[in-house]
């Protein structure tokens, strides 16, 4: 069987001998658009920073070995519940708030100088702080921000037990109300607010009697 002829094997000659043009080495040039690189997300890969001691004991293998009583004491001690350590750096940060009084008039206060004077933040009455990982300015920052909340409903305080919150406050706070114990206000509450009210608003007259 001898050679086949050029035109029985392309009878329309169709196909080009040689080296391809330039245009055709540009057909198979692949564009990257987009982004290129790898597919898999940047998970954040970092060690623990609580040590936790691993006992490594060989089970299968030609040296099988039993475990010491050493690395047996210290399995039976990894097995007991530990307690995990809460993150209170937000409580810190709550700490030594102070509130500061303008000296100048609120319509002509001049920004570059200002002067204020610092006031410590307590509790009053029987308002008491929800935990005792808050101290007192935390607790009466926390109220003051939910009285001047304009979305707030009221400030009732914190609906969970005490114990509950000592034993985990991040897991049974209500981030919607103050950093308090539940707020109840009794009859003779009341009228000793109308009392101090009534004798503020005669002071005020008698010095605008004395100043107009």
């Amino acid at each position: 069987m001898g050679r086949p002829k050029n035109s029985e094997a392309d009878p329309l000659r169709k196909a080009k001998r040689g080296r391809p043009s330039k245009h055709k080495r540009e057909e198979h040039v692949v564009v990257h658009t987009g982004f290129d690189g790898h597919a898999n997300a940047p998970w954040r890969k970092t060690v623990s920073i609580f040590k936790q001691p691993v006992t490594l004991v060989h089970t299968s293998g030609r040296e099988n070995r039993k475990p010491t009583e050493q690395q047996l004491k210290r399995g039976l001690m990894n097995n007991r519940p530990q307690e995990k350590p809460a993150p209170v750096l937000w409580a810190k940060a709550l700490e030594n708030v102070q509130a500061l009084i303008p000296t100048a008039v609120a319509d002509k206060v001049d920004v570059n100088k200002t002067e204020y004077l610092t006031e410590s933040l307590h509790l009053a009455g029987r308002l008491e702080r929800a935990s005792a990982a808050l101290n007192e300015q935390a607790a009466a920052a926390s109220l003051f921000t939910s009285i001047h909340n304009p979305n707030q409903s009221g400030a009732f305080g914190q609906a969970a037990d005490k114990e509950k919150m000592e034993s985990n406050l991040l897991l049974h706070i209500n981030p919607e109300q103050p950093l308090l114990r539940p707020i109840s206000v009794l009859p003779e509450d009341i009228a000793t607010q109308e009392r101090r009210v009534l004798d503020a608003r005669k002071r005020l007259q008698e010095v605008i009697k004395h100043f107009g």
